[in-house]
């Protein structure tokens, strides 16, 4: 090698060190039936190979479903009675899930209000008889109970940030946060006396984790033995060294509170509007509110995104799911006329790299922050590479296989770089999943 060279950034793929499954992080929230049948993105969901599908804010996408108020309409009903129910419109939208082959996080809860007058954000009149019809629900998907199905739902979630502002104006949770903590209580208890093995948890926090809010639900369930088979959080950030930063952070609260063995999940995330939500939710320049659209769901979003995907497999984070998988203005994957957008080429790429694969070690060598890596290994013997250059700066590399120069085959990129032997070339903002034999 030249002098020139040697100073570039040096990535050498080691087949021979396993470092176990790829870790299913590239889930989604919602669809892919969108907008009552105007849009279905099935096809979109099993080429990307989505491993979870969160049920939350589904009815932006798809009206009347899943919600507890969709389910179970009449909130005074007997939930003991099948007739108190209306599955008929769920039940098609977790078989669209299903038939993706994804696995279903199903949030018991509402979908997010932000109309100035809440109907569904306030605590339940009743916790017991809310937790009974949250039973229900269970049941009908993963007991047959109601004409319904067997073991459909993976995770059940109870409700959505309760923590976020919590009081009268709150989108999510109108009352006070002790009154959240004691619905948790109640409902995760109903829920794992009828059935042990079902996973339940919460509350998919949008303090994520050292809240005073959030570390008084974990000393709660500690203290009355209140199930918490996996912790769910959320994050906006636009920065993927900082997503990894929390996970660890998150981890560490887990344990702090004796639940080492609570699963981390992060189930809303994407690149966020760097702290312009004013923009999204209020502002009135129509020309600035396509600007952060466009930035939200641009290459930026895109290579950070990617960067998540491949940052996550070395975290404590068990699943992921990025918010979200159809149509809501500014956050959808897709636009309302069903083009997928630059982040679900992310996921593209991520699912050349994972699918079925071993991950093996990437050793680096004058690496720089903006780069990401991760290299698996399949039966065929033949290994892959996904690079990731997370900055508006083009980037130069050079890329080996166990200090071997092998040729590279490109097999998914987005912004295709330049293959010179080993050396590779990334434009800003761009990633790539390279392929080749051992």
């Amino acid at each position: 090698m030249n002098e020139e060279t040697n100073q570039l950034p040096v990535l050498v793929v080691d087949p021979q060190i396993l470092l176990g499954p790829m870790k299913p992080i590239n889930g989604v929230n919602n669809g892919p039936f969108c907008l009552d049948g105007l849009l279905d993105f099935s096809d979109e969901f099993r080429t990307a190979a989505f491993a979870d599908v969160r049920t939350h804010d589904p009815n932006y996408p798809c009206r009347n479903v899943c919600d507890i108020n969709a389910v179970f309409p009449r909130a005074d009903a007997d939930p003991t009675d099948p007739a108190s129910y209306d599955f008929t419109l769920t039940d098609h939208y977790l078989k669209t899930i299903r038939d993706t082959g994804a696995t279903i996080t199903y949030r018991l809860g509402y979908t997010i209000d932000h109309h100035s007058i809440k109907r569904y954000s306030h605590p339940p009149r009743d916790f017991q008889h809310w937790a009974q019809a949250c039973l229900g629900i269970a049941r009908h998907y993963n007991e047959g109970w109601a004409d319904g199905f067997q073991n459909w739902v993976a995770r059940w979630e109870i409700w959505n940030e309760p923590d976020l502002a919590p009081g009268p104006d709150s989108p999510c949770w109108t009352g006070a946060f002790e009154e959240f903590i004691k619905l948790y209580e109640i409902t995760s208890k109903v829920l794992k006396a009828h059935n042990s093995e079902w996973l339940v948890g919460g509350p998919g926090a949008s303090g994520g984790f050292g809240t005073p809010a959030i570390e008084a639900l974990l000393e709660h369930c500690a203290k009355t033995g209140s199930p918490l088979d996996f912790y769910s959080w959320h994050s906006y950030e636009s920065r993927p060294k900082e997503i990894l930063r929390l996970s660890h952070q998150v981890r560490d609260s887990l344990s702090k509170f004796g639940f080492a063995n609570t699963e981390n999940i992060l189930n809303e995330w994407r690149f966020g509007p760097n702290g312009e939500w004013n923009v999204i939710f209020r502002g009135r320049d129509p020309r600035r509110k396509k600007e952060k659209a466009r930035e939200m769901n641009g290459m930026a979003a895109a290579s950070f995104a990617a960067a998540v995907l491949l940052d996550l497999q070395t975290g404590p984070v068990s699943l992921a799911n990025y918010y979200t998988g159809d149509t809501i203005p500014y956050f959808g994957m897709f636009d309302i006329y069903g083009t997928p957008l630059d982040p679900y080429q992310a996921f593209l790429c991520f699912a050349a790299l994972a699918k079925g694969r071993q991950q093996i070690a990437v050793l680096p060598h004058n690496s720089i922050e903006s780069l990401h890596c991760v290299a698996t290994l399949g039966e065929e013997g033949r290994v892959r590479v996904m690079v990731v250059n997370d900055s508006p700066r083009p980037v130069r590399l050079t890329l080996s296989l166990a200090n071997q120069t092998l040729p590279w085959t490109i097999e998914h990129a987005a912004f295709w770089p330049e293959l010179a032997k080993d050396q590779l070339n990334l434009p800003a903002h761009a990633f790539a999943c390279l392929g080749a034999g051992v």
